[in-house]
C-alpha cells in the first residue's frame, strides 16, 4: 500500500564540507514501493496527477528505476524533473524455491547462517518461538509488540528511525492489513518480543522496510535469524513475487540479494522562473564543485583542504 507525506526538502550545494546554499522545497513525498516499474511511472509522466494542494512545491518520487541513460534536467509539460541521484537498489527474486535460493550462498554463508540460527535454538531450549501477523484482527498486537522492542533500540534512541510512533502510521498499518498488504513478524525468548520486521507489501513486492531487535539479543544475530525464517515463510507466499531492498548498503543486502536495478531519486517542481533558477543554478555550481574535488582527490590534496576549511570556518 502506497501513500504520500508532505515534508521539506533540502537541495543543498556543498563544497569541501560546507554549505554553499540551501533551498527548501515543500515536497509531497512517495512511500511505498516503485521499483520494477518503467520510467514512465505516472509521478514522472503525469505529475499534475499529484498537485493537488496548494501548499506543496513539488513532489519526491524515489526509486525510479533507470533502464538506460537519462538526463539531469528534464524540462517539460509545464514541469522540471530533476534527477538528484543515483544508487543500486538490491532485491529477492521469489521465483526459485527456498532450497535453491539457499544453494546459490556460498558453503561458507549458508554454514554461518545455520550456526547463527543453532545458537539460537540452544538459547530457546530448543525451539524457536515466532509468529507471522497480517490479519486486521491480529496486526495492533503486533504493532504494540513490535513498539516496544523498537523504542529500546539504537536506532530509534540515537537516530529516530524506529518502528514509526503516530496515529497517522496506527492508521496506515490498519489499512494495509485490512488490503493484505502487510506482513509483521516477531520473534520470541521466554514469551518477551526481542525482534521484529516489518514488511509492507504493494503490487506483490514486498519492501524491507523495518527491521529491530533489542540491543542485549544482538550478540545473538536475532534480527538475521528472525529475517531467514521470515525469508523462508515469504518464498511460499503467493501474494509477492520479489522483495526490495531501499537505498543504502549493507552486508545484509549483499548476502541476501539475487539482483539489483540502477534507480534515481527526483525532485519534480512546477517550471515557473523561480524554480528554474534554482535548478539550473545548484546543477550548475554542484557539478563544477564536484569537478573541482574530484581533481584535488586525484592530486592528493582533497583531505588537507578540508581539515584547513574545518579549521578556519
Amino acid at each position: 500500500m502506497s501513500y504520500f507525506k508532505i515534508k521539506d526538502y533540502s537541495l543543498k550545494c556543498t563544497l569541501a564540507g560546507k554549505t554553499v546554499f540551501d533551498k527548501i522545497f515543500h515536497l509531497k513525498r512517495y512511500y511505498g514501493h516503485t521499483s520494477f516499474h518503467t520510467i514512465d511511472d505516472l509521478r514522472l509522466k503525469k505529475p499534475e496527477d499529484f498537485f493537488d494542494q496548494e501548499l506543496v512545491d513539488g513532489l519526491f518520487p524515489p526509486s525510479i528505476p533507470m533502464k538506460n541513460s537519462v538526463k539531469k534536467i528534464i524540462n517539460e509539460n509545464g514541469f522540471l524533473k530533476y534527477l538528484i541521484s543515483t544508487y543500486t537498489e538490491l532485491y529477492v527474486d521469489f521465483s526459485s524455491g527456498f532450497e535453491s535460493y539457499l544453494a546459490a550462498f556460498s558453503s561458507k554463508s549458508r554454514s554461518t547462517l545455520k550456526r547463527k540460527i543453532r545458537k539460537f535454538e540452544k538459547l530457546s531450549n530448543g525451539e524457536i518461538d515466532w509468529k507471522m501477523y497480517k490479519d486486521p484482527d491480529e496486526i495492533m498486537e503486533f504493532y504494540h509488540l513490535a513498539r516496544s522492542v523498537s523504542k529500546e533500540t539504537y536506532q530509534e534512541k540515537e537516530f529516530n528511525i524506529g518502528l514509526p510512533d503516530t496515529p497517522e502510521f496506527i492508521e496506515l498499518i490498519k489499512k494495509q492489513a485490512m488490503n493484505n498488504s502487510v506482513r509483521g513478524y516477531l520473534l520470541f525468548l521466554e514469551g518477551k518480543p526481542i525482534s521484529y520486521l516489518y514488511y509492507p507489501l504493494n503490487n506483490k513486492i514486498f519492501s524491507y522496510s523495518h527491521l529491530g531487535y533489542l540491543p542485549e539479543m544482538g550478540k545473538y544475530s536475532v534480527g538475521t535469524v528472525l529475517f531467514v525464517l521470515s525469508l523462508e515463510q515469504i518464498f511460499t507466499d503467493e501474494d509477492a513475487d520479489y522483495m526490495h531492498f531501499f537505498e543504502g548498503e549493507s552486508p545484509v543486502k549483499d548476502l541476501f540479494s539475487t539482483g539489483s536495478e540502477k534507480c534515481g531519486n527526483y525532485v519534480v517542481l512546477k517550471s515557473t522562473f523561480k524554480n528554474k533558477l534554482w535548478i539550473y543554478l545548484h546543477y550548475s555550481l554542484q557539478s563544477s564543485f564536484d569537478i573541482f574535488t574530484n581533481f584535488l582527490d586525484k592530486v592528493g590534496i582533497k583531505e588537507k583542504l578540508k581539515k584547513f576549511f574545518l579549521k578556519n570556518p
